[in-house]
């Protein structure tokens, strides 16, 4: 869907030549920024251990990999059995737009969306997607240098959205080890109501990189259910990086469970620019094999009377490692903030690892925040006395693993997403059973 170029003044060939101008202006100044962001990519280089915020998360097999960008395939099957029933669907196929296979109908009036790759013929967002200092990541310097195409996504004022947007990025199998590097946009306004499902699916088992920024904008009043699945492949690499603005009175309840690649990494960023804005953070982590899964978040209170929570529960098997930093920072001027953020881990073998580093940064007297971690085994006690009931051993660690990422997944609120994500969760934690010699 294009954004029309319309005047009484000028008849349809002259029109048609402005448009053809203006698109150019927008595609120049677009790419000098790409130019200036590769820029900065080059002189910083992939990030490394010394640097504190990468100090436990190892992308070397990334930098020394020679990836080349993938190529868009409609011929991809099972699309059917991977989309979300009673949704608006956007399929994206190793990065690309896929009209054919997406399922945009029936969404209200005013509702627009684009593809990336579209979009950016008729405007220059370089400025909407310059991010400050404090969110930005080597990789999303990367990610606009070679941005592949992504959803731009304009939900309007007073708007109430009765299905969810699917967005759909699946991985099919390639000749060589490939790369895509999307960015999506969704705008939601005032007093709107929206659910969005991203999804990440790797079909390929050979070795690709996916690197993502998704932009999210909640206009005042709005209120947002976000899930996030990724679940690539096992050679993959997803590295993400997700920035979400809230305007004064919105709520936001995101969910992110991440449980494939070989490295995922996953940097939320949430901004809470307005009086009265809430943020509810729930994450699930299960890495297996020698998998490293990353979750690092950022909340900054910039106004008043805000509050949020982050409630994340991972899971570490075999030789896998899981990280968790979570950090809240508390401006001067947001006083009356109420802040809680939670981490525990769930370690299932003597050879994995977790990292965990809830941080507070508070600049402001009037406020209310806690934090805290643990990670520990499961309880020999617990088990002890399932198994003293007649319960088989294995059965027994199935129930007080389920029971304690149950904490995370009662949550869900959304009952077809709830029902698919629960599923995938039941399935990773079996392979993690069977990994670590319990069948």
């Amino acid at each position: 869907m294009r954004t029309p170029f319309t005047s009484n003044a000028w008849d349809e060939p002259t029109l048609q030549v402005l448009q053809k101008q203006q698109n150019a202006r927008h595609l120049v100044g677009f790419r000098r920024w790409q130019d200036e962001q590769l820029g900065i990519f080059m002189q910083q280089g992939f990030p490394h251990r010394k640097h504190e915020h990468w100090k436990y998360t190892n992308v070397s097999a990334i930098a020394k990999q020679a990836f080349a960008l993938m190529v868009s395939d409609v011929a991809t099957t099972n699309i059917h059995a991977l989309r979300l029933a009673h949704a608006h669907v956007f399929v994206f196929v190793n990065g690309h737009f896929i009209s054919a296979l997406s399922q945009p109908e029936a969404l209200p009036a005013g509702v627009m969306f684009w593809n990336m790759k579209t979009l950016l013929t008729e405007r220059d967002l370089s400025s909407a997607f310059t991010l400050s200092d404090v969110y930005h990541t080597p990789f999303s310097s990367l990610n606009a240098a070679l941005l592949t195409d992504g959803l731009c996504l304009s939900i309007p004022d007073h708007t109430v959205l009765d299905r969810p947007i699917h967005l759909l990025c699946v991985t099919t199998d390639g000749e060589k080890a490939s790369m895509s590097h999307p960015r999506h946009w969704i705008q939601i306004g005032v007093n709107s109501r929206a659910v969005i499902f991203e999804e990440y699916v790797g079909c390929s088992r050979g070795s690709y990189f996916n690197n993502v920024v998704m932009h999210m904008d909640v206009g005042e009043g709005a209120e947002v259910q976000y899930y996030k699945l990724q679940r690539e492949g096992d050679q993959a690499f997803h590295i993400a990086n997700t920035i979400v603005r809230q305007q004064k009175k919105s709520r936001v309840e995101s969910y992110h469970v991440a449980m494939g690649a070989q490295l995922g990494r996953e940097d939320l960023r949430y901004a809470l620019q307005g009086e009265e804005t809430h943020s509810h953070l729930w994450g699930l982590y299960c890495a297996r094999d020698q998998r490293t899964i990353d979750c690092h978040s950022r909340i900054d209170h910039t106004q008043s009377r805000g509050s949020s929570e982050q409630h994340y529960r991972g899971i570490a098997s075999s030789s896998s490692r899981a990280v968790f930093n979570g950090k809240i920072v508390v401006h001067p001027q947001a006083q009356q903030t109420q802040a809680r953020q939670t981490n525990k881990n769930l370690l299932l073998s003597s050879t994995a690892e977790v990292n965990t580093k809830p941080e507070l940064e508070i600049y402001a007297h009037d406020v209310q925040c806690t934090h805290g971690a643990t990670v520990g085994q499961l309880d020999e006690e617990a088990l002890f006395y399932l198994c003293s009931r007649g319960i088989d051993r294995l059965t027994a660690r199935q129930l007080l693993i389920h029971a304690f990422v149950d904490e995370i997944l009662s949550q869900l609120k959304h009952t077809d997403i709830a029902e698919k994500i629960t599923q995938n969760v039941a399935e990773c934690l079996a392979i993690s059973l069977r990994g670590d010699g319990y069948e």
